[in-house]
């Protein structure tokens, strides 16, 4: 094999498939990156059997063939070689060549036999998403998803379409978020549960996704001459080109862009019923500045039991009081100014749950819906039940 390929185009698809390795396996294949020779093209391969990753990119094919080594030897000497054409050649049989210029690395390689065979994306028409709307989604949830392999089943995110819906569900037993986006002209009929790691590789995808399309949009528009019929045209082309392609076959789900594409194995463990737990109404509503109780919340959480979090919140007619009292740091008490007209209440919550909750809202005021001082409280934006709700715990205080 021999090939020459830009350096920031093979770093770039070094780092993509770079996530799909096992860097702790003391299987070398699963933490390897398979090169091979398509056309004109140099493919990219990894998978550590769980997570699959392909990238495409453009090369001069001098000498077809294909090899395998370690990722992140490769990643880590491409990311420090020069700008330019980077030659890569097997060299005997067991060294590949690295050279730009006077600059020349020999890294030993693997035969491509030993590869796992990755899944294969059906044929089948994909789903297609745009990345702001899952990017939107995952920031609003990610932060209440069970963050270990103790649970599996809540381990990730539940990802839902309905009609023009599109929402995503997680939970760590002890807070549950929910966040909805409306897609004009949708009509999504589907709903999986995606691994928390895969969650992770994708929004990286849409990140890249999302920055290359903004980087190489003119913000001046199209030609100015051109028809309206024509500019239409261009721009459902550019949608296209700026979608995420999503594909689910057996037990396996296909996450696609031009150039990359990601296999991820789906769980079998179901997503526990989260309707059950976020309420159905709640006998008291406050309002107050979403910004105010943020900072609020941030300075209230200095003080509070490092083990629990756990901080008070006292209502009283127009008013809310945020107390900690911690006997090895201190107490403090914060007043905020509060539409709440109901009987006084006090509860208790995990100050870091209440401020992640609050922290993701878009509106400039927000409601915590309660009942009692033993039932769950929730965040909502005001007026925006459907974009975002925040179910969080009460505690003993």
């Amino acid at each position: 094999m021999e090939v020459v390929i830009a350096q920031k185009q093979l770093l770039h698809a070094l780092a993509r498939t770079h996530g799909a390795t096992d860097r702790k396996s003391s299987v070398p294949m699963l933490s390897s990156v398979l090169l091979r020779t398509q056309n004109d093209c140099l493919e990219l391969l990894a998978t550590d059997l769980f997570l699959s990753a392909t990238a495409t990119c453009s090369a001069e094919v001098k000498t077809a063939g294909a090899l395998a080594v370690a990722s992140k030897a490769l990643l880590d000497l491409v990311k420090n070689m020069p700008d330019g054409p980077l030659t890569l050649k097997r060299e005997g049989e067991s060294q590949l060549l690295i050279q730009s210029g006077k600059v020349r690395f020999r890294v030993p390689f693997a035969l491509p036999e030993a590869f796992p065979e990755l899944p294969q994306r059906p044929e089948s028409s994909p789903l297609v998403f745009q990345p702001a709307d899952l990017l939107q989604l995952i920031a609003r949830t990610h932060f209440s998803m069970l963050h270990d392999d103790s649970r599996p089943h809540l381990s990730g995110g539940l990802f839902q379409g309905q009609g023009s819906t599109l929402r995503m569900v997680s939970t760590d037993g002890h807070r549950l978020s929910k966040a909805e986006v409306e897609v004009s002209g949708g009509a999504y009929d589907f709903s999986m549960f995606i691994p928390l790691r895969a969650i992770g590789e994708i929004k990286r995808l849409a990140e890249d996704l999302k920055a290359s399309s903004a980087a190489t949009k003119d913000p001046a528009g199209s030609a100015k001459g051109e028809s309206a019929q024509a500019a239409a045209g261009a721009k459902a082309a550019d949608e296209k080109a700026d979608a995420l392609e999503l594909a689910k076959e057996g037990s396996h789900l296909f996450v696609s862009r031009s150039g990359f594409s990601l296999a991820v194995k789906l769980s079998d463990d179901a997503f526990p019923p989260y309707e059950r737990v976020i309420p159905k109404q709640a006998s008291k509503a406050v309002l107050c500045d979403r910004q105010a109780l943020q900072d609020a919340l941030r300075r209230i959480n200095l003080v509070a039991n490092d083990k629990t979090g756990g901080i008070r919140l006292e209502l009283e007619a127009g008013k809310l009081a945020l107390v900690s009292e911690n006997p090895e740091v201190g107490e403090g008490r914060e007043e905020l100014d509060a539409d709440y007209a109901g009987e006084p209440l006090t509860i208790g919550f995990n100050a870091r749950y209440l401020l992640d909750a609050v922290g993701v809202l878009l509106t400039e005021r927000v409601e915590l819906a309660l009942s009692g001082e033993l039932d769950p409280g929730m965040v909502i934006g005001e007026s925006d039940r459907a974009g975002f709700v925040g179910v969080v715990m009460p505690m003993r205080i």
